[in-house]
């Protein structure tokens, strides 16, 4: 039984490590070698220092209103609130590789699924127009061609009454959808979402409208920064992230901002691994010490239980060493038997709880299975059953013939 546990403690804490840092790899495959993020406040002096560079293409991005409400929609009884982001970027949305605005630094890799990009005509007279994501469009135009159709946002105002501020719409700005952009896993994510809330009276969902930055000043904003900037390098080499962090600390030396690419990421999640192995293997040995007295307890039960045994194969000519060879061997059959048992049921259970937190919270979420890794556990888990048989049987062969009739 000890080792059965072993192995099965060992089997899920390997695949659970696995799998959620290659999770965490995983949100990060969009990001290119030459893909540089700024993250924090830029300023827009600083963003023209990089227009400078030739050897560099920018794409800033502002949340010019946060999470305002779009549109409220029924289906029955269920009211469904449908909330925005409206994000402020350049003519050169065209490359789709756009941050979420989260602090986990993940990108999101759209492509244009109908419609058109941001044109630069659109930038530079700021018109009204946006793009909208897949499931954004077909939950506010359910089935009708969402291009062309128009987003009504409110403008807030703030208003002081008796003495407090309150915030009001002033206005609503008509937001013309020009494109819809397309990303397959996150929609599974969205429609997961969706199908979990339904239940849920109202529900709330959130989404984004990118539109020209320079139609901050129509909804009444004044754009002096940008809360992300996504960087494509033409060649990527260390001194041209030094570049760019130079400038930024030149231009921005007050303001925090963090220069982002997809080699911090993978050795800032290299770090965290090699940490949590290192953890592992501290469990791993209290594990092995712990359940290592167990089985050494049961073993010296079982020849103790065995005393009259051993004194007739003595009796019989049997060595010290044969007594201890066969411990030895029985021991290395439980330890083999269980590890393989133990092992077993970790992957099923492993695979059964990532299957229903795929299923129920993270679509994008797959079972890593290291072959190696669990074949070094089985031969890690017979080990320690042959070691700690080892000091039983070696008692159980000093017994003597006599002891043995005497304990009869």
């Amino acid at each position: 039984m000890g080792i059965i546990l072993s192995s099965f403690l060992f089997t899920i804490t390997i695949i659970s490590m696995d799998t959620y840092f290659d999770y965490q790899y995983s949100k990060y495959r969009n990001y290119t070698n030459e893909t540089v993020v700024i993250e924090g406040k830029t300023s827009l002096h600083t963003l023209n220092d990089f227009l400078v560079n030739s050897t560099t293409h920018h794409y800033p991005y502002k949340k010019i209103i946060n999470n305002t409400a779009i549109k409220q929609l029924t289906n029955g009884k269920q009211v469904i609130q449908v909330y925005a982001d409206i994000v402020g970027t350049t003519s050169g949305f065209q490359q789709y590789l756009v941050p979420n605005f989260t602090d986990d630094h993940a990108m999101t890799f759209y492509q244009l699924a109908s419609g058109r990009s941001i044109a630069r005509e659109d930038f530079r007279s700021g018109a009204p127009v946006g793009v909208i994501d897949q499931f954004t469009a077909e939950l506010l135009f359910r089935g009708e061609n969402p291009i062309g159709q128009t987003v009504k946002v409110p403008i807030m105002e703030e208003k002081l009454v008796n003495g407090a501020i309150e915030h009001t719409v002033a206005h609503h700005q008509d937001i013309e959808i020009i494109g819809v952009i397309a990303n397959r896993e996150l929609l599974l994510q969205q429609q997961l979402s969706f199908r979990q809330k339904l239940n849920n009276h109202p529900i709330k969902l959130n989404s984004k409208i990118f539109v020209p930055y320079t139609l901050a000043a129509k909804l009444g904003k004044n754009l002096e920064d940008f809360d992300q900037v996504v960087i494509h390098l033409s060649d990527y080499d260390k001194k041209s992230v030094n570049d760019i962090q130079q400038i930024i600390n030149w231009n921005d030396s007050l303001i925090q901002s963090q220069v982002v690419t997809k080699q911090l990421l993978y050795n800032d999640i290299e770090n965290k691994s090699k940490n949590t192995k290192k953890s592992l293997q501290i469990f791993m040995v209290v594990i092995i010490l712990v359940i290592g007295l167990i089985i050494m307890n049961t073993m010296f039960f079982s020849v103790k239980e065995r005393i009259s045994e051993i004194g007739i194969k003595k009796a019989l000519g049997a060595t010290d060493e044969d007594i201890i060879v066969h411990f030895i061997i029985e021991g290395l059959l439980i330890g083999l038997i269980g590890s393989l048992v133990g092992t077993i049921v970790g992957v099923v259970g492993s695979t059964a709880v990532i299957a229903y937190l795929k299923e129920t919270s993270m679509p994008l979420l797959s079972i890593s299975l290291d072959s190696i890794g669990l074949l070094l556990i089985i031969i890690i888990c017979t080990f320690q059953s042959v070691i700690f048989t080892v000091i039983p049987s070696i008692y159980g062969a000093r017994i003597k013939v006599v002891d043995a009739i005497r304990f009869e």
